[in-house]
């Protein structure tokens, strides 16, 4: 990786963070034109330009999204106070770890400095970006409880090279206790 990132940077890291939001949404919602909605009374733009706006949010921050009427609709809350300063460098510590982990050994020839986000709900969606740039995205936003990722390192063997990481993202459904066997409950 390198030490000084490219200047458009956090805009490429709002657009991993948009695509993510996007992964997060049930295939079952329609999501069309790529029109993004941000902030609860938020009016539809285009995705870049929403993408500049989250690029000039001040950072770190969570957002969530939802689908609402098409579009989708982002919510973002800056991480401040030092409850969340402390969870969120915790927070970068992992990804770092699962992040260095994935890339696995940069002495293998081939190995390209790219990571592919997919889409685990929504088949075809995929998103290649730097390493620099998902670095960034990691550092400046935060996974919201309801996304996680399944990890594939990239590899290389005799048979078979995989260049690049692989961060297939994954919503995770809230838990009804309710729907839980009574006798799984807490008292």
């Amino acid at each position: 990786m390198s030490a000084t990132p490219p200047q458009d940077s956090a805009l490429s890291a709002a657009q991993v963070e948009l695509f993510i939001l996007r992964a997060s949404i049930p295939p079952s919602a329609t999501l069309r034109g790529g029109l993004v909605a941000i902030g609860p009374d938020g009016v539809p733009l285009a995705a870049d330009r929403a993408a500049e706006i989250l690029a000039g949010t001040p950072k770190p921050i969570r957002c969530v999204a939802r689908a609402a009427k098409d579009v989708l609709s982002v919510e973002c809350v800056r991480l401040s106070g030092a409850q969340d300063s402390a969870f969120h460098k915790e927070y970068v510590r992992i990804m770092e770890e699962q992040f260095m982990s994935a890339r696995g050994s940069t002495a293998f020839p081939g190995l390209s400095d790219m990571v592919l986000l997919r889409s685990a709900g929504r088949r075809g969606e995929e998103l290649s970006v730097r390493e620099v740039t998902f670095a960034r995205w990691y550092r400046e936003y935060e996974l919201p409880p309801s996304i996680t990722f399944g990890i594939w390192p990239a590899v290389r063997t005799q048979r078979a090279e995989r260049a690049q990481p692989i961060f297939e993202v994954h919503t995770i459904e809230p838990l009804d206790l309710k729907s839980r066997p009574a006798d799984s409950r807490s008292p």
